[in-house]
């Protein structure tokens, strides 16, 4: 998110920290603490489920956090698991956004890919961020932070979009490109992919990542140049790929945008609003969120999203829907 940093001198507290939730799940832990895991995910790993995110405090990000459980209704604190500090030790000159965890099961490693930026530099920072561990509850390593896809050409072009993204594109081909939002898709075949909102969030690009998950092979595609989308949230369906992503307005929701595309790396085509209904206000708001993640639970299908309280981000509340595919497979909730 390309958002403008908020320092509240006081903070509003909520008596409810959730969201419109058709899923059942619990937002409190078994201390009766709300969870406090925002722009993260659910993540899937042998009989249990974990729920991770940025662990905000008064409205700061802090690092990542933890959440176990079996049934997604009694979750566990394991505790913070990656501290933003340790990004730069002894410095909080860093905070890092959108988290995502995902199991190398070549390397029995997990690896947390995360959106870095410098406190003071109002989101011109726009790198990754990458740690690793042998235990999803840690302690992880911190490996880098940096620009992605350096010295690489899209596969798809620096031509194909708005002559402003084209641009920015081959201003940043040496550097890196930026990459802000992001998401990680692990898919059929165990290849994955990250997700990024790049071009001074122009432009959304999937880059291929190497075998062990810590890198982009300078690999990638370029989606809807000059569209102006973030909060990407990617998933696949009886042979289609479907990319979820909200427009750019700072902390206030928007209408969910829906793209399909035929393989990871085709053509990714416009398909309308991912909300249906007759509600015109949760299709224009996407029920109040944008979203984070997707993930698979009993059989069914969910997305995951946040909705933020720009006044105290740590009470900011979740958006769990299940997906609805239709005749044709294209998915939607409502």
């Amino acid at each position: 998110m390309y958002k403008k940093l908020i320092y509240p001198v006081f903070f509003i507290l909520f008596s409810c920290c959730c969201g419109a939730d058709d899923s059942n799940i619990n937002l409190k832990d078994e201390n009766n603490n709300y969870i406090n895991a925002h722009g993260g995910g659910i993540l899937q790993y042998k009989n249990n489920y974990y729920w991770y995110g940025e662990n905000r405090i008064k409205g700061n990000e802090s690092g990542v956090s933890l959440y176990q459980s079996t049934d997604l209704k009694k979750w566990r604190y394991l505790g913070v698991i990656f501290k933003s500090n340790e990004i730069e030790p002894k410095s909080h000159s860093f905070f890092i956004e959108r988290p995502k965890i995902v199991y190398n099961s070549l390397t029995k490693k997990f690896v947390m890919w995360f959106h870095v930026e410098e406190v003071s530099s109002n989101y011109k920072t726009a790198k990754v961020g990458v740690a690793s561990s042998n235990d999803i509850s840690g302690p992880y390593k911190f490996l880098y932070a940096s620009r992605i896809n350096a010295m690489s050409h899209p596969i798809n072009g620096n031509y194909v979009g708005s002559k402003l993204a084209n641009k920015v594109n081959k201003d940043h081909s040496n550097i890196g490109q930026m990459s802000r939002d992001i998401t990680i898709f692990k898919d059929r075949n165990d290849n994955a992919y990250l997700i990024s909102s790049s071009e001074d969030n122009l432009t959304l690009s999937i880059s291929l990542l190497s075998q062990d998950y810590t890198h982009t092979t300078g690999k990638y595609i370029r989606v809807q140049p000059g569209g102006y989308n973030e909060a990407p949230v990617m998933f696949y369906n009886e042979g289609k790929y479907y990319l979820v992503a909200s427009g750019t307005t700072g902390w206030k929701p928007n209408r969910a945008r829906l793209f399909t595309a035929d393989k990871v790396f085709g053509y990714w085509k416009n398909i309308g609003d991912f909300v249906k209904g007759t509600d015109a206000e949760n299709i224009k708001t996407t029920f109040q969120s944008q979203g984070s993640n997707y993930f698979e639970f009993n059989g069914d299908c969910y997305f995951m999203g946040d909705k933020w309280y720009p006044k105290d981000l740590s009470n900011s509340g979740y958006l769990f829907k299940k997906i609805i595919f239709s005749n044709d497979h294209s998915p939607y909730i409502k």
